[in-house]
């Protein structure tokens, strides 16, 4: 459950921006205690301290309405073991950024089958799902 009292952050524009500030943030406001995140901070060492944070987070990226939240939901399927075809689908869903390259990320770094991969990214209406259609997927023609 998101803290009301906790303004939204807004979601990062791009992977660098997903570092230790906007981590914080992030679980101060899903509900969670953001103190015990240092310098060193992943998203693997979320997904460990903070696994009832799972859900919001995927919920938070879901929802957003800037930056690249399908970078979100590649990172919590990648390095916090959220399942790789249910990040797929909520992916589809994200309506602002450019979510054909995070599919990408999933095919490449998670295992998601590139049929999978290339079907959805066919689908995607948002970004540039030809780029990524083109260069990124390691698995691409």
């Amino acid at each position: 459950m998101t803290d009301k009292a906790i303004p939204r952050p807004e979601c990062p524009r791009g992977p660098d921006e997903f570092d230790i500030a906007f981590g914080r943030q992030l679980v101060a406001y899903l509900g969670g205690d953001p103190s015990p995140i240092e310098d060193d901070w992943c998203w693997r060492a979320f997904g460990k301290q903070y696994p009832e944070l799972l859900e919001p987070a995927l919920e938070y990226f879901r929802t957003a309405q800037e930056g690249e939240p399908a970078y979100g939901i590649f990172a919590l399927a990648c390095w916090c073991d959220l399942d790789v075809e249910r990040s797929l689908s909520v992916i589809r869903k994200v309506s602002v950024g450019d979510p054909a390259r995070a599919i990408c990320g999933l095919v490449d770094w998670c295992w998601l089958p590139l049929d999978l991969g290339f079907s959805a990214i066919r689908q995607i209406e948002v970004g540039n799902p030809a780029v990524a259609n083109g260069s990124h997927c390691h698995g691409c023609p």
